[in-house]
């Protein structure tokens, strides 16, 4: 456990941190360092098998909030507070720094739905995370959804 007022990187807070599924509780100030400035250092996270890039939008308190959602969610979780959680917060799993996982929420057919598909190709192309918007594509092609995302695409970008 890393605990609330314990600074477990206190004097050297890394660019990347994995923490051991042994690892029940982290506090609230346990990404803090006495050599920065809260936790702008730290620019990877990864708990139970699920990375994130952080920045200035998206720090480690909502990676590791998102994580635990995201593992109930692959785990099977009938969970409608976490499916929920999932379809509120679809727009932090571009900073997923997996994409297999990506793939597994994709896959799982509960998330991304027709009318909410469009949406986030744009928004991927526009936060330049090209590999979701290309996942995002081809899954609307597999789904049969396809029928007007070059013409958004298109009148968006004024190609």
């Amino acid at each position: 456990m890393i605990s609330d007022g314990e600074y477990a990187f206190k004097n050297h807070l890394p660019q990347s941190v994995k923490i051991p599924d042994t690892v029940t509780s982290i506090g609230k100030y346990a990404f803090y360092s006495d050599f920065c400035s809260g936790s702008k250092n730290l620019r990877r996270i990864e708990y139970h098998h699920i990375a994130f890039l952080l920045s200035e939008e998206f720090d480690y308190r909502q990676a590791l909030e998102l994580t635990e959602n995201i593992r109930k969610f692959l785990s099977g979780s009938e969970d409608a507070g976490v499916l929920n959680y999932l379809r509120e917060h679809r727009a932090d799993l571009l900073f997923l720094d997996n994409l297999d996982v990506f793939q597994k929420i994709l896959d799982s057919e509960k998330i991304f739905t027709k009318n909410n598909i469009d949406e986030f190709i744009i928004y991927a192309a526009e936060n330049q995370k090209h590999e979701f918007q290309i996942m995002l594509i081809n899954y609307k092609q597999k789904k049969g959804w396809y029928e007007d995302t070059a013409t958004i695409i298109r009148k968006k970008f004024e190609l």
